[in-house]
């Protein structure tokens, strides 16, 4: 998520049409024991070809206004694709006044034209299409008092896209809002969207007037209407009210994770749950980070993707009070639930520190995880690694160094599934950039081979963010600055890469 300022916005998207076959994952009880198997790796990465030059800019389609950034800002953007080449780039504009919801749409090879979907009040939005192009959005709405201080009310809604029109947006997590209501508060919502037109939607609720403050609740859409909300978990004590994330296959079947807190005292530290949503039902949730935390410890936001065959994984940090202190772990799951072992995925008992891992999971279960290193006492701190685990010899890789000394590399490293057995993961690099804006990195991994040797500049931007489709289509999201004249500019392009990145 990004929140609006006065920094200077423009999103990129990049489809990288390749004709091969594979699948790839949407992204995005007790415990066991740990499994920390090690195998097929390559630990040396490098930086071999990180000097390529960018698309040819004829390859470049403005696809929004072009705005003066004094006055708008463009956040929380992101983009969708399918695996008939539909894309929906979203963005929210944010003027003094209003943060309107905008759409454009890609059909056909061809772009469309800036569109507002109905909101002029959006934020924290998040979007899915399935393969008819069809597409979900769902977002946080807050209301102010005639001053334009106190927060009124604070809901989710959500619009559809069908056969061509984004549907009139409604009101999800009330059936019947109230003009005033300063002890509810809906937000952080996540929306899966399957092939049938159904979808399922999850937020975060903040009741004072409930004794589920601060829980997990969702809406299921039947294709023509919205169920009435109904709360998933609030485990047996408070919810982190800021994380909640959902990932699904093109049957509506999701993985959910989130954060809850581990004591009723707000202040408390938090744990990671997450439940199974499969055929319409859900399993029970449960807790699926280490069990043995202490009041001291705690974890990080969880990242989930899931595959076409139903599995999942989750990842996550835990920050110890012992080396290593901080630890990276995921868990994976099925149709009937999450399994009892967690995987020690990375850790270190070294100074250096380590920073919110993703992970995608492919269409037989391969999956790589990705996260940052802060390296302390060096000029150049931050460098990148990963880990992939081979679903056919049941084993991860070493930890690979796959970008090292870059400054300030991505806070998240946008990672998806390319083709079977094969990922792209995409960074910044702010030691080579242009008019603030940084040179975006793209680099294959295999399962069986590592990292590819060449490492390509796709162009440049700020906080990139990347979705493949199960043909190895990918589309990248990115923030950047311009210039026309003596004004600064903030604008949406796109650029459509080769085949061959």
């Amino acid at each position: 998520m990004f929140f609006p300022g006065r920094a200077i916005w423009l999103v990129v998207l990049l489809l990288s049409l390749l004709p091969a076959c594979g699948g790839g994952g949407s992204s995005g009880g007790s415990t066991g024991g740990l499994n920390d198997g090690s195998n097929n790796g390559d630990s040396t990465g490098n930086n071999t070809g990180d000097t390529d030059t960018p698309p040819n800019s004829s390859n470049t389609t403005t696809v929004s206004d072009v705005y003066d950034s004094f006055y708008v800002d463009i956040f929380d953007h992101g983009a969708v694709i399918n695996n008939t080449g539909d894309v929906i780039a979203y963005w929210i504009e944010s003027t003094d006044a209003s943060s309107p919801l905008k759409v454009n749409h890609h059909t056909n090879g061809n772009w469309g034209t800036p569109l507002s979907i109905g909101s002029d009040i959006a934020m924290n939005v998040e979007l899915a299409i399935n393969s008819s192009g069809d597409a979900m959005a769902v977002w946080e709405e807050r209301t102010f008092d005639a001053e334009g201080i106190g927060i009124v009310r604070h809901e989710v809604w959500a619009a559809h896209y069908l056969s061509g029109t984004w549907q009139t947006p409604v009101c999800i997590s009330s059936t019947d809002p109230a003009p005033e209501d300063y002890s509810w508060y809906a937000s952080n919502p996540d929306i899966a969207l399957a092939d049938d037109g159904t979808a399922l939607a999850v937020w975060t609720l903040s009741d004072s007037n409930s004794t589920n403050t601060d829980a997990v609740y969702y809406s299921k859409f039947d294709g023509s209407s919205w169920s009435e909300s109904q709360m998933l978990s609030n485990g047996t004590h408070w919810v982190n009210s800021l994380y909640v994330r959902i990932a699904n296959n093109s049957l509506g079947n999701s993985v959910i994770a989130w954060l809850q807190r581990r004591t009723s005292d707000p202040s408390s530290n938090s744990d990671v749950w997450g439940s199974v949503y499969m055929s319409g039902i859900f399993t029970t949730p449960q807790l699926i980070s280490t069990d043995s935390l202490n009041d001291t410890e705690s974890t990080t936001e969880p990242f989930v993707s899931i595959n076409e065959n139903d599995q999942a994984i989750v990842v996550w940090e835990e920050l110890r009070d012992t080396a290593p202190t901080e630890r990276v772990y995921a868990r994976r799951a099925d149709s009937t639930g999450f399994v009892a072992t967690i995987d020690a995925v990375e850790g270190t008992s070294s100074p250096d520190l380590l920073d919110r891992p993703v992970v995608s999971i492919d269409d037989v279960g391969n999956l790589m995880v990705a996260w940052r290193r802060y390296v302390l006492g060096e000029s150049t701190p931050t460098d990148a690694w990963y880990r992939t685990y081979d679903i056919t010899n049941s084993g991860w890789s070493t930890a690979t160094l796959y970008e090292d000394g870059d400054d300030d590399l991505q806070l998240y490293l946008p990672l998806t599934t390319f083709t079977t057995s094969e990922f792209r993961v995409l960074w910044e690099d702010r030691l080579s950039q242009t008019a603030f804006n940084p040179a975006l990195r793209l680099r294959q991994v295999s399962v069986d081979n590592g990292p590819a040797d060449t490492i390509t500049n796709i162009g440049f931007g700020q906080d990139p963010v990347m979705a493949t489709n199960s043909m190895g289509d990918s589309v990248v999201v990115a923030v950047k600055a311009g210039f026309v004249s003596t004004k600064f500019t903030t604008q949406l392009d796109a650029i459509l890469v080769p085949s061959s990145p």
